[in-house]
């Protein structure tokens, strides 16, 4: 089965990589995390550009075309892409579809559909566009490149909300590369990165049919290939789908911090019983040396061992002394570094693949069935010839495959003829066809030859009786080949073992196999500071260093067996399988570090003589000299550093210094990308300002996603909890006192276009208000620190406090406060879709600022606009804001009529009847939209819903025509008042949650507490306070320091506004995600607005038992033309606030030190404002 069988589909595109290169260059002690500066620990009180000028002197430089260059971008200790962040995509469409044998079909309605691979939803962001990851399970290492995929969707034509894709579906675990092929691609034009561009790699994952969130689309009916697979979901030894890809061709760098393209091409197939999830299925072939192949047509003939041919090729190439596990060298200012690209002097092979052994075919595999023979040869022919510059697309083109002439499949000891591979069968054309899966049939009837078949290894042997690649016959590999160990607490008793699962085939099919040797390959490269000590030891004056051997340097200890059972673990291990070729190991880490586990038939089974001096290296072969790891079984381990001690760390003691030492400062000098792209984990009040974010992004339980931060996964779980303790330490203890209804008619018909945008700039206005309010009730509810102390005084119950607050573990709980906070974030996104819709009919940005005085009598809506804090009334009111329209009801007397007048005067009733009626007018008014498709701004993919994400990954509120704007207004509807009270997704709907808070606290009210006042969670906050007095309806704030720290608050909601108006107005195009303008007014909401509206409502107003709050109350911001002048205003008001802040006590560090950095920023920006484009 699997996509040796049928159906299949096959894909192609290109994947574009943004793996960060600084960790490559063998300056960090990966057991410890420690980076070295001229064999020295670097201090991280230094600068850290004084380190990353050190790696971009250190060198050796390159130029953009590929030459050696001491003034070139480019440096070798940085590598192509140190800004790296780790994300991986994908721009694939499916070129054909496969139902049966010999069948290719070009026009089945799939083909030229979508293939995506996207990230894990993230629940904290709610976010879709979820960017896949790739990382290194060994950052020093060439061989442990994972990449991890959390959904996979295909059928998508255009965006998912105009043609839908036909599946989509959570994908788990990771993808380590497999078949990894140092020497893919030959004969290139001169470069210094060859050894990069010449590598090739295979990956694969799988969905379970029973995976939760699968979704098949109507769309799935349309193609009969696809509707096959859905079919064959029924069949018992069906598990799901399997996809695997091949990854080739990295496209050259033409500037440093850049991502790199990939040619991708990859098949589509069913998941069956018995194979394996992240391996290719079938009877594995692997290349043999040519020597091998002379000798396996002469039995009679001893054969040298394959440990000796291998110390040949050694000596052959890169016998020089080796000092920190890089090969070959060459050295440059006191440092050694890989040698191994292509020289720049016009050459045609890299001094790499000089060294190795010309393999004609690699790795592929095979199946043999009645209908014919079925080979995966993805990457199995090499490619020969590439264009020097990329096109057409990112990607360079490929002259043409290695033609080595009609193949044959033959048995290995009777060499009988299975079946003829033709030339033109795994040519390019064919390869671009069907991914290298190739049908061909056999030489003679199936069983003619199945004994034969089924008794012996298969080979494949070129029209010179070579034989190119050979059958291993006993395949042994594990599913999870990447893994990531926590170092056990001893002091604590928590050893944090893994169980790994060992999987044996016979000729393809799993069976038992009787021993399987493991012995452990630490990676010297990962341990630099074994050379640095040994060098500043005098006694070793004038001495060659050696890696230590590696059976005496362990990282890992096995034991036979799971978990539960009890054997003695040890540095290496002999295990079984059973007859469904299953075993188990257990496993633990001993020392920090990385390694590569070889998983054998045979104890002397070995990569290279164990008594060579450099040993070490040698059978860790960084660089594929030997050929020896591509076509065994393994997997990589990384133990991580050992950092129990930080437990010991008082909890108090948690501060940013401390944090910054032990975890951020190491990540601030590897990897640039937090710092160009986010911030700077230098910056405290960023830090601090975001501390809850970071450390759940850093959870542990977290590392098997794909948002996992940092996306290197080597935080140890020490450190993690060291977030943890610091987010605490930033909250601060704040004020603690002693039948179904069928929907009416709407009111009115929206007529003309003028009409609809004051109807927009109406619900534009509306959504602001009501997040306003909502963020005002949540501010008004203490924080989890807050409210344990109300605990602790018997103000409140341990469930009182999970009501308000959540659970305090930091995760997804926050009680009522965090609803709160989340649909207010959810108002906001629909704020900027309403104005995306607008900005499409050629309007301009509406910033949309409510004026709380003057709300009820501008807005027919029946319900009281005011901040207030969170009580009964409150939340009744929220449920009024999102009551949907179809739970209203028309009088039994209504009678059909047309009124202008009261049309007029009543307009509508509710926010769910303005959008009725806006929907309604979207598809009746013509010629409303006046933008190119597709050249839209206002992309954003935050505050999204997880059943979305299922759906639509792709979506970023986009706005360019009828379909994509009432799509936008059904999202809206949806998410607030929700489109159908029987669809599962009304439940998540505002009203529904605030129902679902309303009743949680009137169960409160009716619990029987001992108390004659009603339990409320909030601060005793004011109703509608302001700095001037208006009416008796709202509430004049009279303690001076208050009144300043409100002043400040709205200063800082003005430059909010101000920003939004300023990137729309400045550039109304782009992306909001990637724009520095909206990342600041993000900012600015979140590090600045918010600890202050939380301190507000704990403040004293004058009023006696009433605390303060935020006023919200700004002048409309009007768009400053001129970029230099705009940001030098944002500036100077930024030095203002900051000013202000440090005279004011009450207001903590991080807030004005926000303010410091947004004054220098922006005064940055006002001398370059190109650089804001």
């Amino acid at each position: 089965m699997s996509i040796l069988d049928f159906p299949r589909l096959h894909f192609q595109g290109f994947a574009r990589i943004h793996a960060p290169t600084g960790q490559k260059n063998g300056l960090v002690d990966l057991g410890s995390n420690t980076v070295y500066m001229n064999g020295v620990r670097f201090d991280h009180h230094r600068s850290l550009s004084e380190f990353h000028e050190y790696l971009y002197k250190l060198g050796p430089r390159f130029n953009a075309q590929g030459q050696w260059d001491d003034n070139g971008p480019f440096s070798m200790a940085m590598g192509w892409d140190f800004g790296g962040n780790g994300h991986f995509a994908i721009d694939a469409k499916i070129v054909s579809t496969q139902r049966e044998f010999g069948e290719i079909d070009q026009k089945d309605p799939v083909v030229g559909r979508s293939v995506d691979m996207w990230g894990h939803y993230n629940e904290y962001l709610g976010t879709t566009f979820n960017r896949a990851r790739i990382f290194d399970c060994d950052p020093a290492s060439n061989w442990t490149t994972t990449i991890m995929v959390g959904q996979l969707s295909f059928g998508r034509k255009g965006n998912s909300h105009e043609v839908p894709n036909m599946f989509s579906a959570p994908v788990e675990g990771m993808q380590p590369a497999r078949w990894q092929n140092f020497n893919y691609i030959r004969e290139l034009p001169a470069h210094c990165l060859n050894s990069e561009f010449q590598r090739a790699a295979v990956h694969q994952f799988t969905i379970s049919k029973v995976a939760k969130d699968l979704l098949w689309g109507e769309e799935t009916t349309l193609s009969p290939t696809v509707s096959l697979l859905r079919e064959a979901m029924n069949r018992d030894d069906v598990l799901g789908l399997v996809v695997q890809f091949g990854l080739s061709n990295m496209s050259t760098p033409l500037q440093p911090d850049s991502p790199t393209f990939w040619e991708l091409h990859g098949s589509i197939g069913l998941w069956c019983e018995g194979e394996m999830s992240t391996y290719p299925h079938g009877r594995l072939l692997i290349p043999i040396l040519y020597e091998d192949a002379l000798r396996a047509r002469k039995k009679n003939e001893p054969q040298r061992t394959q440990s000796t041919q291998r110390e040949e090729v050694w000596r052959k190439f890169g016998a020089a002394s080796q000092r920190n596990g890089m090969t070959p060298k060459k050295e440059v200012k006191g440092q050694w570094f890989d040698f191994a690209h292509q020289p720049a002097d016009g050459s045609r092979r890299g001094a790499a693949s000089e060294g190795r052994e010309e393999k004609a075919l690699s790795n592929l595999t095979v199946q043999v069935t009645h209908q014919g023979v079925s080979l995966n040869m993805v990457t199995a022919v090499p490619c020969v010839g590439r264009a020097v510059k990329a096109g057409p697309g990112p990607t360079h083109a490929i002259a043409s495959k290695l033609d080595l002439g009609e193949l044959e499949l033959r048995t290995v000891k009777s060499q009988r003829l299975v079946a003829r591979i033709p030339t033109e069968a795994y040519q390019k054309e064919a390869h671009q066809l069907t991914s290298g899966i190739v049908d061909i049939p056999l030489a003679e009837p199936f069983e003619n030859l199945r004994n034969e078949i089924e008794q012996q290894g298969l080979c494949i042997i070129d029209e010179q009786g070579q034989i190119l690649v050979q059958e291993k016959e006993i395949n042994l590999q594990v599913d999870d080949a990447c893994l990531f160990l926590e170092f056990p607490d001893w002091k604590r008793g928590q050893d944090y073992t893994e169980e790994i699962e060992i999987r044996s085939f016979v000729r393809g099919r799993p069976a038992a196999v009787e021993s399987i040797y493991l012995q452990q390959f630490y990676n010297p490269r990962g341990l630099p500071q074994l050379g640095y000590e040994f060098e500043r030891d005098t006694a070793n004056f004038g001495q060659t260093f050696h890696f230590p051997p590696s059976s005496e340097l362990n990282i890992l200890h096995f034991k036979g067996g799971k978990r539960e059972e009890i054997n003695d673990f040890a540095p290496t291990c002999v295990v079984s399988t059973n007859c469904e070729g299953r075993g188990w190991i257990t496993l633990h880490g001993v020392q920090p570090g990385t390694t590569r586990v070889l998983l054998s038939a045979q104890p002397d089974e070995l990569p290279c003589n164990p008594n060579h001096p450099d040993q070490a290296i040698l059978a860790y072969d960084n660089d594929d000299l030997l050929g020896f790891w591509s076509g065994t079984g393994s997997f990589a381990v990384r133990v991580l550093p050992d950092d129990w001690y930080l437990e010991e760390v008082a909890d108090e003691a948690v501060d940013f210094n401390l944090i910054y030492e032990h975890i951020l400062a190491y990540y601030e000098l590897c990897f640039s990308f937090m710092k160009a792209e986010v911030f700077s984990l230098a910056d405290r009040c960023k830090v601090e300002t975001y501390a809850r974010l970071m450390w759940q992004m850093s959870d542990p339980n977290n590392r098997g996603k794909t948002y996992y931060m940092p996306p290197t996964r080597d935080l140890s779980q020490p450190k993690a909890m060291l977030l943890r303790k610091f987010l605490h330490n930033q909250q601060q203890v704040g004020y603690v006192p002693d039948s179904e209804p069928v929907p009416k008619r709407t009111q009115r018909t929206i007529q003309t276009r003028d009409e609809l945008v004051v109807a927009l700039r109406h619900a534009a206005e509306l959504e602001v208000a009501v997040m306003l309010q909502y963020i005002y009730a949540a501010y008004s509810i203490p924080n989890y620190v807050t409210g344990q102390e109300y605990v602790s005084r018997g103000l409140w119950t341990q469930e009182q406090l999970y009501l308000a607050c959540g659970n305090g573990e930091e995760v997804r709980n926050y009680g009522m406060r965090g609803v709160l906070l989340e649909v207010s974030h959810e108002e906001m996104i629909h704020f900027l879709m309403v104005n995306n819709i607008l900005m499409a009919m050629g309007e301009p940005f509406y910033p949309a600022v409510p004026n709380f005085s003057e709300l009820n009598r501008r807005f027919p809506i029946e319900v009281d606009f005011a901040l207030e804090p969170f009580t009964a009334t409150t939340i009744q009111r929220f449920m009024r804001f999102e009551w949907p329209d179809f739970l209203e009801k028309d009088l039994a007397n209504d009678i059909e009529h047309s009124d202008p007048t009261a049309d007029r005067l009543h307009g509508y009733g509710s926010l769910s009847e303005l959008y009725r009626q806006i929907r309604q007018a979207i598809k009746n008014i013509p010629d409303l939209f006046v933008v190119k498709k597709g050249r839209v701004g206002g992309e954003h993919h935050l505050f999204l819903r997880e059943d979305f994400n299922k759906v639509h990954p792709d979506y970023q509120l986009q706005v360019d025509d009828v379909e994509s704007a009432l799509f936008a207004i059904e999202f809206i509807v949806e998410q607030g008042e929700g489109c159908n009270p029987n669809s599962p997704k009304f439940e998540q709907s505002h009203f529904q949650q605030f129902r679902h808070l309303a009743e949680a606290l009137a169960q409160q009210h009716i619990t029987p507490t001992g108390s004659l006042i009603p339990w409320n969670p909030a601060y005793p906050a004011l109703r509608n306070p302001t700095l001037h007095y208006r009416d008796g309806n709202s509430s004049v704030v009279t303690i001076p320091e208050t009144r300043a720290v409100m002043q400040i608050f709205d200063e800082c909601y003005f430059i909010m506004m101000q920003l939004m108006v300023q990137h729309f107005g400045l550039t109304p195009t782009a992306s909001l995600r990637r724009s520095k303008i909206m990342n600041a007014a993000i900012d600015v909401m979140t590090g600045m607005m918010r600890p202050l509206g939380e301190l507000l409502v704990s403040m004293p107003s004058g009023k006696r038992g009433k605390t303060a709050g935020p006023t919200f109350e700004i002048a409309m911001p009007m768009y400053i033309p001129t970029p230099e002048v705009a940001c030098e205003a944002i500036a100077r008001r930024f030095e203002s606030l900051a000013r202000r802040a440090r005279e004011c006590g009450a207001i903590h560090s991080t807030v004005y030190e926000m303010f410091d950095f947004y004054t220098k920023f922006f005064e940055d920006f006002a001398k370059n404002p190109q650089r804001l484009h």
